[in-house]
């Protein structure tokens, strides 16, 4: 079942704004468990990928690509298939290890057509570790 978005425009416009704008440093949401965030990054990516952006939703803590990425384009789908097929770990740890090559493969096969990207990433402490988080968060800024 499907949780219902409601009473959260106010963030989502303010997240859009950010996406419009270009900013380019990781910003972290965070809240009790249960509080919406996940649901709240769902509803962006749809948003996103219904305008000008290639949105890249990534669940750090599954380990099935295609979980771990649902809602994004079939484009990231096929390309992470090919690229990191066989994880054995949570696919967050994977996908920061490839973050460079799944964004420079996405440039080649499919060009970003002067489309931003904009990557959101989910369950990150469960994913890849509280004491791996600074690290993570450093790789995404270097990207920028």
């Amino acid at each position: 079942m499907r949780i219902p978005f409601v009473n959260r425009n106010e963030e989502i416009e303010y997240l859009l704004k950010l996406a419009s704008q270009g900013v380019r440093i990781p910003l972290f949401i965070y809240g009790p468990e249960g509080c919406g965030k996940t649901r709240l990054l769902e509803e962006l990516n749809s948003i996103l990928r219904s305008k000008n952006f290639v949105s890249l939703y990534i669940d750090a803590k599954e380990y099935s690509i295609e979980q771990a990425i649902r809602g994004s384009s079939r484009e990231f789908v096929d390309l992470l298939l090919d690229i990191a097929s066989d994880i054995t770990e949570p696919f967050g740890k994977v996908f920061i290890k490839l973050i460079s090559k799944i964004i420079n493969e996405y440039e080649r096969r499919y060009r970003f057509k002067g489309k931003k990207l904009v990557l959101l990433v989910d369950e990150v402490v469960e994913g890849i570790g509280f004491e791996n988080i600074e690290r993570y968060t450093k790789i995404l800024y270097d990207l920028a």
